[in-house]
């Protein structure tokens, strides 16, 4: 997957129904709050990577995007705050439907789906719609780190 795929994964997945949002809207208090716990906890996990914030399409509504760089590996994420769990639910659904994905042991989330294109997971917690993709050298290593991430994401959702 690409820079491209993440972008619009955004802009798709939190564009009110049926209607484009006409201007970027600033994130909501609770997302904010949740990147900046997720950032705090994986500097305090991880305190060699590096951090860097991707801005959203243009359009985007409550929407975060991160790259984090360990070394030679890569961990995205797109977090996506939906007006209600029920929004989540069904957007996570159906992207899951239409990415193929097969449901997971959540782990702490409400859903978690892994994607057939290796190094991806898509997880929810509440009204939360997360996108994890990893790259590394090898799918166990891909696996630990979205995992990883997964866990440190829920946590943070926790604090």
């Amino acid at each position: 997957m690409n820079r491209m795929f993440w972008v619009a994964l955004g802009l798709a997945l939190s564009l009110p129904t049926g209607i484009a949002a006409q201007n970027k809207s600033p994130k909501s208090w609770e997302l904010s709050v949740l990147e900046e716990r997720l950032v705090q906890a994986v500097k305090r996990d991880l305190p060699n990577s590096i951090d860097s914030s991707v801005e959203p399409a243009e359009g985007s509504q409550d929407v975060v995007i991160h790259k984090w760089t360990i070394g030679d590996k890569i961990v995205r994420i797109v977090i996506v705050r939906h007006a209600s769990v029920d929004e989540a639910v069904r957007s996570i659904r159906r992207f899951a439907a239409e990415k193929k994905a097969t449901s997971e042991t959540p782990d702490g989330n409400d859903e978690l789906y892994e994607l057939r294109v290796l190094g991806s997971i898509a997880l929810r917690k509440r009204q939360f719609a997360v996108y994890i993709e990893a790259k590394s050298t090898g799918v166990d290593d891909q696996r630990a780190l979205m995992r990883r991430f997964a866990h440190l994401l829920s946590d943070a959702m926790e604090n």
